[in-house]
C-alpha cells in the first residue's frame, strides 16, 4: 500500500494560453481522491459476511413490525378525518382569517400523507414477503446451491413489481 501522507490535499493544473470566456481562468485545481480516507470503524478488516437464519428471521419480524405499525396509523388516519369534516360550510379550524385555506392545505397533507402510510406498509410488507423467500431457499440446502444472484434480483423485482 503507497503512504498517502506525503500526497498534497489538492491538485494544481496551469492552463496558459487557453482562450475563455473568463480571463480570469488560468488552470483547474483537484481534490486528491488518493488522500482520501475511510472513518474508522467502517473499515470491512473484521466484518461478518454471512447471514444466519435468526438475523434473517429477526429483519423479517422487524420489516413485518413497521408495516403493521404504518397500516394502524393508516386506518386511524380516519379519526383525524371525522373531526377535520365541517358540517356548516364553516372551517373546522375556526372562524378567524383564513381558516378555510389553512383547512384546505391540511386536507391535503392529510390526504397525501394517509397515501404514503398505506404505501410505505405495502412497500415493507413485499421486502418482508421477498426475504422470507429467500430465507426459504437458503433454507433447503439444494435451493442453497442452486440459488443465482438472477433469482434474487427476480425474487425483489417481483416483489417491488418490476416483474
Amino acid at each position: 500500500m503507497t503512504d498517502r501522507t506525503e500526497q498534497p490535499d489538492r491538485f494544481q493544473v496551469r492552463v496558459p494560453n487557453v482562450p475563455t470566456l473568463t480571463p480570469q481562468f488560468r488552470g483547474v485545481s483537484v481534490e486528491n481522491a488518493n488522500k482520501a480516507e475511510a472513518p474508522e470503524g467502517l473499515s470491512a478488516t473484521n466484518a461478518i459476511t454471512e447471514w444466519d437464519a435468526d438475523s434473517l428471521d429477526k429483519a423479517i419480524d422487524w420489516l413485518e413490525g413497521q408495516s403493521q405499525y404504518l397500516e394502524k396509523l393508516y386506518y386511524r388516519m380516519a379519526e383525524i378525518e371525522q373531526i377535520m369534516v365541517s358540517d356548516n360550510g364553516k372551517s373546522p379550524l375556526g372562524s378567524f382569517d383564513m381558516a378555510n385555506e389553512l383547512a384546505a392545505k391540511h386536507s391535503t397533507l392529510y390526504a397525501t400523507t394517509r397515501t404514503n402510510l398505506k404505501i410505505q406498509s405495502d412497500n415493507l410488507d413485499q421486502a418482508a414477503k421477498a426475504l422470507r423467500q429467500v430465507k426459504d431457499n437458503y433454507q433447503t440446502a439444494e435451493a442453497a446451491n442452486e440459488m443465482s444472484a438472477a433469482q434474487m434480483r427476480q425474487i425483489f423485482g417481483a416483489a417491488a413489481g418490476d416483474a
